[in-house]
Parts: structure tokens; C-alpha cells; sequence
């Protein structure tokens, strides 16, 4: 029932600068149909094509914006047009379209057009074109923003690194407003082990942009993996007061507070997730919550909720959950239902996962620790 109730009270600003993005939409659309009307006194004019190329985009009517760019390259063909043409082409998934423009432009001096078959070469995995078409890029402008952000970001896709954080400081001398760039730069000092400046850059890119996910589930994170969670939890607080339907984000406040031992609190977390998807994961962690709490009962009735939730395909987070009931049930010596338990869970492993996984293995060893004090309970009632 709580969590029935949460999901109608979620918000969500992402979802309503939708809404009323959608209202501006309408009225750019009608700017744009009134101001058509003009097109056969300014037809050849490139402030009025241009006008016309930023309504319809505004309008998020791709087709006629590309019809007036196109018509603006027959007026006025320069790298400023061919670009947003190249753009609008991407847009709307002509991928082969745009790279064809892209390489049509003049590469010895175009930059952006360098970025821009770069960007397609990654998404190919032919990373040594990429790195081809990025050096160009820095041949033409070594002291560009773009230019450097994406070598860099190319950079940590080849898994180099330094080279990586080499490029970003060049990119942070030109801008030093931008949050990709100093989330980019903190994967780069994560990768090579160096987590204080991984800290520090994402201190960084969090303060210029609370609401940016990236920024703040790796430094969610990174405060996980080095046990400091204080650092992460006023950024995820800050940021679900706005994007309340956001369940990973929920489960990395419920995690971090869990490891604090703000055991009530990371439980409304995960009841937040819990109203926005319906997982076993979700009810696995509301048991191990429950069971910091101390709430027993709770506990038990979450672990097998969770395992309802997967008992028809047996996987991972099914065995995960099996572990835990075990657990709560060997902490109370209930060592037959522990028996008859683990059995079941054998039974259902016909892959032994359970065996293979170094953290489910735990239930074999409930098994015996049962197994052991079950035999003595039947020696000792022998021998009375």
C-alpha cells in the first residue's frame, strides 16, 4: 500500500520541462507557419532561411528544417550550414546521409567535420580512425574545447588514460563550466587509481550541474567502493527532490544510506524504488534493511517476496535471496527448515549457480552448519 501511494506523488522535472516544452512547441510551430507566408518577398534571404531552419527545429519539425537548410546551402554554402544540415541528417538517424556530407566538407581545415567522422568511426569500433580523424581535428584547432573533449573521451574508449587526463586539462584551461568534462576526467583518474582527483573532478562537475545523473551516480559510486558514502548522499538527496521517478538513483540513496547505518531511512528509499519498479532486487534490499533494523518479521516476509518474484526463472537474485532467508533462518537455529530449505534451493539448481558463485556458496555452508546440529540434536534425544 506505501508503495501504491508513493507512485502518485512522484515528480519528476525532467518529465514536466517536457510538458511545457511541448506547449512552447505549438507556438513555435505557428510562428513558423505565419512566417512562411513571407517566404516569396525573402526567399533567397539567408537571415530569413535561417529564421525559418530555427522555428522549424524549435518545432521539432526535422523535415522542413533540413528542406531550409538545404535551400540556405544553395544561397549561402558555408561550413556554418553544412554543419547544422549534418546535424539535422543525425537527428533523424541518417547516420550514412551525414557521414557522407561530412566527409564531402573540407578536412584539412574543418575541425568540427573531423569531430564529427570521429563520432561514427566509434560507433563502428574503428577506433584507429577515430584517433586518425581527432588528430586532424587538433592539427586544425589544438586549443578548441570540442576538440580536446572528444580526445580525451576517445582516449579512455582505447583505454588510455593518461593521455586522456592529459587532454582533458587541456580542455579545462579553455572551459572550466562544464560538467561532462570534469565527469570525464574523474573516470580518467578512476581508471588509473587515483580516487582523491577523482573526488575532486567530480566535486567539480556536481557543483556546476546538480541535476546531471552521470556526475552524480559515479560519484555515488566511487563513494561506495571507498566506503564514503557521506560524500554522495546530499548530491542524490538534492537531486531526487526533483527526479522522483528515478529508480537507480533511489537505490543508490537506499545503498549509501544502508552502509551509514541510517537503516529507516534507506528503507522509505527503497520503498520509493519499490513504487516505481517492482523487482526482486528491490525486496532483496528492503530484507537487509529490514534485518539492520532489526525487524525480523519484515525481514522474512521481504527475502521471500523477493524470491516470489523470480521463483518461475530461477537465476541469481532468486539464489540471493534463498541466501538470505537461509541466514535469518540459521540466526534463529531453525536448523530442520534450514534443512528442508536448502534442499528445495539444490534441487532448483540444476546449473549449480549456487555452487559456482562465491557469495550464494553460502548457503551450502548453512546446509552443513545445520546438518551438523541436527545430528547432534538426534544423538543427544538418543541418548536420553
Amino acid at each position: 500500500a506505501d508503495m501504491r501511494d508513493l507512485r502518485t506523488v512522484h515528480f519528476s522535472l525532467k518529465e514536466f520541462a517536457a510538458i511545457e516544452w511541448g506547449k512552447l512547441e505549438t507556438i513555435f510551430a505557428g510562428e513558423l507557419e505565419a512566417l512562411e507566408h513571407k517566404d516569396n518577398r525573402f526567399r533567397d534571404a539567408p537571415t530569413f532561411l535561417n529564421r525559418l531552419a530555427n522555428l522549424a527545429e524549435l518545432a521539432s519539425d526535422r523535415c522542413r528544417e533540413e528542406g531550409y537548410l538545404r535551400r540556405m546551402r544553395d544561397v549561402a554554402d558555408d561550413e556554418f550550414v553544412a554543419h547544422r544540415l549534418g546535424e539535422n541528417l543525425i537527428a533523424r538517424n541518417l547516420a550514412l546521409d551525414a557521414e557522407k556530407l561530412f566527409s564531402s566538407l573540407n578536412l584539412e581545415q574543418d575541425a568540427f567535420a573531423n569531430l564529427r567522422l570521429a563520432f561514427f568511426h566509434v560507433q563502428r569500433r574503428d577506433l584507429d580512425a577515430a584517433l586518425a580523424s581527432v588528430n586532424r581535428a587538433v592539427s586544425i584547432d589544438p586549443l578548441d574545447f570540442g576538440v580536446r573533449l572528444f580526445e580525451g573521451s576517445l582516449h579512455l574508449v582505447r583505454g588510455e588514460h593518461e593521455l586522456a587526463i592529459q587532454s582533458f586539462r587541456f580542455a579545462a584551461e579553455d572551459r572550466q563550466t562544464s560538467c561532462p568534462l570534469f565527469t570525464n576526467l574523474a573516470l580518467a583518474y578512476i581508471y588509473v587509481n587515483r580516487p582523491e582527483k577523482a573526488f575532486a573532478a567530480l566535486r567539480k562537475a556536481v557543483a556546476l550541474d546538480p541535476w546531471n545523473e552521470n556526475a552524480i551516480a559515479l560519484l555515488a559510486d566511487l563513494a561506495f567502493s571507498k566506503n564514503r558514502n557521506e560524500d554522495a548522499v546530499p548530491s542524490l538527496r538534492y537531486f531526487l527532490q526533483y527526479e522522483q521517478k528515478n529508480s537507480t538513483m533511489w537505490a543508490r540513496l537506499a545503498r549509501a544510506l544502508l552502509e551509514l547505518g541510517e537503516s529507516n531511512e534507506a528503507i522509505a528509499a527503497l520503498k520509493r524504488q519499490g513504487s516505481i519498479e517492482n523487482t526482486n532486487a528491490v525486496w532483496n534490499n528492503l530484507g537487509v534493511a529490514y534485518h539492520r533494523r532489526r525487524d525480523r518479521k519484515k525481514a522474512y516476509e521481504a527475502f521471500k517476496y523477493a524470491m516470489k518474484l523470480e521463483i518461475d526463472t530461477p537465476s541469481k537474485n532468486l539464489f540471493l535471496a534463498a541466501r538470505n532467508l537461509t541466514a535469518l533462518l540459521a540466526e534463529d537455529h531453525a536448523y530442520k527448515e534450514v534443512l528442508s530449505f536448502t534442499k528445495a534451493i539444490f534441487a532448483d539448481d540444476g546449473n549449480q549457480m549456487v555452487l559456482g558463485d562465491p557469495q550464494l556458496a553460502d548457503i551450502y555452508i548453512f546446509h552443513v552448519h545445520a546438518l551438523a546440529h541436527a545430528r547432534a540434536d538426534e544423538q543427544r534425544a538418543e541418548a536420553e
